[in-house]
């Protein structure tokens, strides 16, 4: 995006922060505010039905920040369904979405799934994605996605009309998304707990995995959201830390609108860019008196405006000999 051009009046700062500001919350937010209140034990016992041994994973205190993901196993993951405890079951539909592009979609669980239920998902270099080697979709930052339901068949009361066969609305792994309301919860592995999934062997709970634990919206019970609507195990990520770029404020940076290039005002390293109007001298400015403003000496695009006595002959001058003395 491009803030101003080097040959035309540049915006005032005041714009400029506008305009940052504007650029991060339409970007995408690699991390969460975690953890979220849970007001009732349903989380937990969806945990607790797949707990082996090990470290018990807390529903409210293992929380993670994660939000984005990309993949940490060559080209490819494994996605378990693990639970759903939701009356729209049969019609929630799982899966990932473009980071870049939250409308592309490459739906992982279609809906009336069971517990060990597997997919594989694999990751092709020019973005496209297969689920059990069939291709779904084609994503744009192949490397960087997020988790989402879609949800079918919700009540008017949540949203929706009730129709099993019309999308009512969509809830993402980013909070960002969901109008700064938290759509899911993810959990961390840790190396240590012992996990079993329905018929499949138990096994370690890996760094690499997590579970995704969605809300669906819908309000089954005193307790929601409960977020054990459809609860997922997808393994082979990793969670994408906050950098220059991401399109998001963070600490250490004066503004991130969404890339790092240079001179669109915000630079590769994420610090403001001289402008014209920063009360700053900058390379190509004649002056620069802290505006935008013609008529005060130092134009809107920073050259210096004639004046009497500056030895130059200007419209409305009879003469002008560079000094203003009778």
């Amino acid at each position: 995006m491009s803030f101003w051009s080097r040959n035309t009046c540049r915006r005032a700062s005041t714009v400029l922060a506008v305009s940052l500001v504007v650029t991060s919350l339409a970007q995408a937010a690699s991390q969460n505010a975690r953890p979220v209140a849970l007001s009732g034990a349903e989380l937990q016992t969806a945990l607790d039905s797949i707990y082996v041994s090990g470290p018990v994973v807390d529903a409210a205190a293992d929380q993670a920040t994660g939000a984005l993901f990309t993949n940490s196993a060559g080209g490819g993951g494994v996605a378990t369904f693990v639970v759903s405890a939701s009356t729209l079951a049969g019609t929630n539909e799982i899966g990932m979405y473009d980071a870049a592009d939250p409308s592309i979609k490459a739906p992982l669980f279609t809906g009336g799934n069971v517990a060990a239920e597997q997919a594989l998902i694999t990751f092709l270099l020019n973005g496209e994605i297969r689920v059990n080697f069939t291709p779904v979709a084609t994503f744009s930052t192949p490397f960087r996605f997020g988790f989402y339901l879609n949800v079918y068949g919700a009540s008017v009361a949540a949203g929706g009309d009730g129709d099993n066969a019309t999308l009512d609305y969509t809830v993402y792994s980013e909070d960002s998304l969901n109008g700064g309301a938290a759509g899911a919860i993810a959990f961390q592995g840790n190396g240590l707990t012992q996990i079993k999934i329905g018929n499949l062997l138990a096994g370690s709970f890996g760094t690499s995995e997590y579970i995704f634990a969605f809300d669906d919206g819908e309000n089954e019970n005193a307790n929601e959201p409960d977020f054990d609507d459809v609860v997922v195990l997808i393994e082979g990520l990793v969670a994408l830390q906050p950098f220059c770029g991401d399109g998001t404020l963070d600490p250490g940076e004066f503004c991130d609108d969404g890339n790092n290039v240079d001179g669109d005002g915000c630079d590769a390293n994420c610090n403001i860019e001289p402008f014209c109007g920063d009360g700053n001298l900058d390379a190509g400015e004649e002056c620069d008196d802290g505006n935008n403003v013609d008529g005060d000496g130092c134009d809107a695009n920073c050259n210096i405006e004639p004046f009497c006595g500056d030895g130059n002959l200007d419209a409305g001058e009879e003469c002008d000999d560079g000094n203003n003395v009778d």
